[in-house]
């Protein structure tokens, strides 16, 4: 009888046996596998939800508190050979009319564009009075298609929260609509581009409309970008948008003063970003710095001038050689303090305090000379564009973010504001100004440059040729890149999960190796007859290893379809 045919024969007659064998192995084998085979399903589970969490973006370009123009995207996407979505991405509250609410909601502005980078069937366009709800946010809420929601979000601006003179944090703006859909995460529900796994509550709204009620109409601070044909580099996308991006994607304007002769730089941040003024200063020789301020008190001897904008222009009416301790007044401003040349003055402004919160200040200055008010004395366009300040025909109806003692207002102040608007009052150096008002937003408030034979255009290509938009923070992120690391993570799932189950293992192959130990023991006549009968060792020793291996390669396959399900 041959070797191979005396191995089927005893295991068929210790069936019993090796079917208990046959189990344990599976068992050992189904633990070990499964360990394993957990750490790679929590592997390939987390790069499903990125990919359902981003569609088919690769790259964003975005910012928390800048805005650019939503036309930027359809240039990066010719240039790019990309499709490209520009969205409005906010943080706000969203509650029902019985009073459900849900806070820390994002708030999408989007159009049809956004739907195809998540889906290749594009969800149609939201009507105006519209929004969509993740299934998130109608679990929160308890909601269904057809009901009403009010969305609350912080009134924005240009300029930042912490800035002076930026609009209050509590002011907000009321949304309401209709929900008109409610999607899951198969359907975009789930878009986020923060590197996590976990779905917040999202509601998606008409990007017109959003824009349009923030008073940010035509912007965008989020630009999704996929490859339509090859993957997207980094560095060409940024490059693509140092050569694509306009003066307004850098919240600045150019335009011609006093008479077209000078051209003026200024922000719709209230104060220029250093980046632009280095920039600028090194493009144009003939730069001229602007700061001007909104000051809550001029004083003289007792009496008093409330909220009057206060300038550095660099040049008329200020002469050169001026000390810093020196301060220039219109005659408006002269009569109202009864102030003459040799008073003493006293300056009383909010500036950024060492906490980051609003102080007043106080700065005293000699008054250099009086000037009437005509020529550069009357440049009304000195004052920046202040929130709530700038656009506002009365005096009453100001906002500026600071506190305003209204009961000061006087008729003639009123009438200033009617006749002069932002006029400023006095002059002082621009060392002074910076002394007293520069903060970590800017020193400046405008540029000036001698045009000369030069127009706006040429003036502007110039500098936005010298500046950068990296500079400016805004720099394209390999979104797709980071959330596939985030979800393959810096732990090795399959190891960490066979450490978990290190005693489950070991009791496991404990349990083979006794089941294979009892077995062969159950066999000692056999195996004594066989010896008997002259088998020698080696064959016996053969045979039972050829038997054990027949059965761990059964119960190894056996155990390895368990794990797996």
């Amino acid at each position: 009888m041959s070797l191979t045919k005396l191995i089927l024969r005893t295991c068929l007659f210790h069936w019993r046996t090796n079917l208990s064998v046959l189990a344990g192995t599976s068992l050992a084998t189904a633990v070990l596998v499964g360990a394993l085979v957990v750490g790679d399903s929590m592997r390939h589970s987390l790069r499903a939800l990125t990919m359902r969490r981003l569609g088919s973006t690769e790259l964003a370009m975005m910012s928390t508190d800048r805005f650019f123009t939503a036309a930027l995207a359809d240039t990066l996407a010719e240039k790019l050979d990309a499709d490209t979505a520009a969205i409005l991405l906010f943080e706000g509250v969203v509650s029902t009319p019985v009073g459900a609410r849900a806070p820390r909601v994002q708030v999408v502005g989007v159009d049809e564009r956004f739907w195809a980078m998540g889906s290749p069937s594009p969800y149609p366009a939201i009507a105006a009075g519209e929004a969509v709800i993740n299934t998130e946010l109608a679990d929160m809420l308890d909601i269904t298609t057809g009901e009403e929601i009010t969305v609350r979000l912080r009134k924005l601006s240009f300029l930042p929260l912490e800035a002076p003179f930026a609009p209050s944090a509590m002011e907000a703006e009321i949304l309401r609509a209709r929900v008109a859909d409610t999607v899951g995460p198969e359907d975009f529900g789930a878009f986020s581009l923060r590197a996590n796994h976990v779905t917040g509550p999202t509601v998606f709204m008409p990007i017109e409309r959003l824009s349009r009620m923030m008073d940010m109409e035509g912007l965008a601070n989020v630009v999704l970008a996929a490859g339509r044909h090859e993957v997207l580099d980094l560095a060409e996308a940024q490059g693509a948008l140092e050569r694509s991006w306009e003066p307004a994607d850098a919240a600045v304007d150019f335009r011609s003063v006093e008479d077209g002769d000078v051209i003026e730089l200024r922000s719709r941040r209230v104060f220029l970003d250093r980046p632009v003024v280095d920039a600028a200063m090194a493009a144009e020789e003939t730069a001229r710095p602007v700061l001007s301020y909104f000051v809550n008190d001029i004083s003289n001897r007792g009496r008093s001038t409330p909220y009057s904008v206060v300038s550095a222009p660099g040049a008329d009416p200020v002469p050169p050689g001026m000390k810093d301790d020196e301060i220039i007044i219109n005659d408006w401003l002269a009569e109202d303090l009864d102030a003459a040349e040799g008073d003493e003055l006293t300056l009383t402004y909010y500036a950024i305090g060492p906490t980051g919160r609003l102080r007043e200040d106080t700065a005293r200055f000699v008054v250099h000379s009086i000037v009437p008010m005509e020529a550069s004395a009357a440049d009304r366009t000195l004052m920046p564009d202040f929130p709530g300040i700038a656009e506002i025909e009365t005096t009453g109806d100001w906002q500026p973010g600071v506190p305003v003692d209204f009961s000061r207002i006087r008729d003639k102040d009123e009438q200033y504001w009617q006749d002069w608007r932002g006029t400023p009052k006095a002059f002082v150096t621009i060392d002074a100004a910076r002394e007293m008002w520069a903060n970590r937003f800017g020193d400046l408030t405008a540029l000036r440059f001698d045009a000369g034979d030069r127009n706006v255009d040429k003036i502007a290509a110039g500098i936005m040729h010298a500046l950068s938009a990296e500079s400016l923070g805004l720099v394209w992120t390999d979104v797709e890149r980071e959330g596939l690391m985030a979800a393959a993570g810096g732990v090795d799932f399959g190891s960490l999960f066979l450490a978990l189950s290190f005693f489950t293992v070991v009791a496991a192959l404990l349990l083979t190796g006794v089941l294979f130990a009892l077995s062969t023991d159950e066999r000692s006549v056999q195996l004594g007859v066989l010896r008997a009968m002259g088998f020698p060792r080696r064959t016996i020793r053969r045979m039972l290893l050829a038997e054990g291996a027949l059965i761990g390669a059964g119960g190894s396959a056996l155990g390895a379809v368990a794990a797996v399900g």
